[in-house]
């Protein structure tokens, strides 16, 4: 799997990178202290568990969510049989929230993150095999559904 695209929204210098195309060699050049960095851990941020080491500190605004946005393509077989459901034209689009929010036991701060995948489901539910089994039960007759 390789990184193809990554946007990068509200984290430590950066406001909003934009999206930009990750080519095989690529290079991050600027000045000291312009984000290069920051860039880096953005995509170890994303493909992490949880908050992945997010402190306050890292919002360049703490009332907005970070956002992290990326997108794979070059999956192994395996790969694509573990996102199958998840892949839109052989291309796995993956984006993290992480927010500032309070914990409802202690009335404390704390960081909270989601992802938000891009899931490839039909819009009709005749062409979803899910859905016809949520319609028609685990074991649908078929030959009824195609009629």
């Amino acid at each position: 799997m390789r990184l193809s695209s990554l946007h990068v929204k509200n984290f430590r210098s950066i406001k909003d990178s934009g999206e930009f195309i990750v080519q095989p060699v690529f290079a991050l050049i600027g000045e000291n202290n312009s984000g290069k960095s920051n860039l880096l851990h953005a995509v170890e941020i994303l493909v992490s568990a949880g908050v992945g080491r997010v402190a306050r500190d890292d919002f360049n605004d703490p009332n907005a969510p970070i956002i992290i946005k990326g997108e794979f393509n070059s999956l192994s077989e395996t790969e694509k049989r573990r996102w199958r459901s998840y892949l839109v034209e052989n291309r796995l689009i993956l984006e993290k929230h992480i927010w500032v929010g309070s914990d409802e036991r202690t009335d404390r701060e704390k960081l909270s993150s989601e992802f938000h995948g891009y899931r490839a489901e039909p819009k009709l539910w005749y062409l979803s095999q899910q859905k016809i089994q949520k319609k028609y039960g685990e074991r649908p007759k078929w030959l009824e559904i195609v009629k």
